[in-house]
């Protein structure tokens, strides 16, 4: 994974080519969004866009929740409206920055998403909360006689519509989970869960950055199985290691890949003694699967996602897969994505969360 650390943020791309930028701002129990935050935002930003990544989650590493808002102290620097105009166009050339970027973007949001925090939930293409008695999102800042001037009143309107929209805005309170949801400010509503992604082990040899689970420069069979061998510990151990220290057991874990993540995610899986809540893979494949009647250990539920116009891995793969998991009396199912590539649609990640909130529930049979 390669690192970008600010002082407020840090940027991680992960191996499966997914940006993550994480807020964290020192000395404060909450994030707020002060100019210098939203500068080291901008930068990060520029970064992506240069290179740009499969995708970009926005996270927070504060427990107590997403983001408070914009930092009031600031407000009381404005002397006359050409410096409220500057402050305010600032955070909105910011957002807009983030809403631009041509891949999709996601804002994981757990406790608050308040004034500010919730206009850059808003700059996102999705929006995926923790469904909890604690989820709060809100405009509150009209209570001072604040408008929400980093893009909410328009963004607010577009995403949950004219009425919605006008009662968050005029009446400063904030929603809850359920109704987030019917409105549209949310996407997804998830069960309160620890996201956490392995680095892979080795530096990628097909790239001047980036790590890999194993080489994709010799696809033979033998040469692939063999690196797979040898990465399997490798996540097998950070497993165990995570479930012990998060005080978990295996069936209250679900493994999500993309490419070869999946084909990690269903090797290590599917050979684990206790199975796992579920395996969601995107744009995969199922390797060795001659070997599978041998080695499986367990059978956990599995979701397969592939578009039907993948350069990397041959939609082919999906059927060829599915094929031998149900052979092996694995529960599985299958979603094609019409016209896609290596990547992933909005279907694709709706059903891949509808799944998750199934497994994780303890609903599936």
């Amino acid at each position: 994974m390669n690192d970008t650390a600010t002082g407020s943020w840090k940027l991680e791309r992960d191996s499966d080519g997914i940006a993550w930028l994480t807020i964290d701002k020192p000395g404060s129990s909450a994030n707020v969004l002060s100019g210098g935050v939203l500068s080291e935002l901008d930068g990060l930003l520029a970064a992506l866009e240069k290179d740009l990544p499969r995708g970009v989650g926005v996270i927070s590493a504060k427990k107590s929740g997403f983001v408070a808002g914009a930092d009031i102290k600031e407000f009381t620097g404005i002397t006359d409206a050409a410096s409220g105009y500057q402050l305010i166009r600032r955070g909105q050339q910011v957002l807009n920055r983030l809403a631009a970027l041509p891949c999709p973007t996601v804002a994981a949001i757990h406790g608050f998403a308040l004034g500010g925090g919730l206009e850059l939930a808003l700059a996102c293409r999705y929006r995926v909360a923790v469904a909890d008695e604690r989820l709060s999102l809100g405009l509150p800042e009209v209570l001072l006689g604040i408008h929400p001037g980093f893009g909410g009143t328009v963004r607010t309107v577009r995403v949950a519509g004219v009425r919605p929209a006008m009662e968050l805005m005029l009446s400063g309170k904030p929603v809850r989970a359920e109704k987030a949801l019917r409105v549209g400010l949310i996407d997804r509503l998830v069960p309160e869960a620890e996201f956490i992604s392995p680095n892979a082990p080795f530096p990628c040899d097909m790239a001047p950055y980036g790590y890999q689970w194993f080489s994709s420069q010799d696809r033979s069979p033998e040469a692939v199985l063999g690196g797979v061998r040898a990465a399997a510990p490798i996540l097998d151990a950070f497993i165990d290691e995570a479930l012990e220290q998060l005080g978990l057991g295996s069936g209250e874990l679900a493994l999500v890949g993309f490419s070869q993540g999946t084909m990690m995610s269903l090797f290590v899986g599917l050979r684990r003694a206790e199975p796992v809540a579920g395996i969601v893979g995107f744009s995969g494949r199922l390797l060795a699967p001659e070997l599978l009647a041998s080695e499986l250990r367990s059978r956990p539920p599995i979701l397969l996602v592939h578009g039907t116009e993948d350069p990397l891995v041959p939609y082919s793969s999906l059927a060829a897969a599915e094929t031998t998991l149900k052979a092996a009396g694995v529960p599985v199912e299958t979603v094609t994505s019409v016209g896609i590539g290596h990547s992933i649609d909005d279907q694709g990640l709706r059903r891949g969360g509808q799944f998750l909130k199934k497994v994780l529930s303890g609903t599936t049979p």
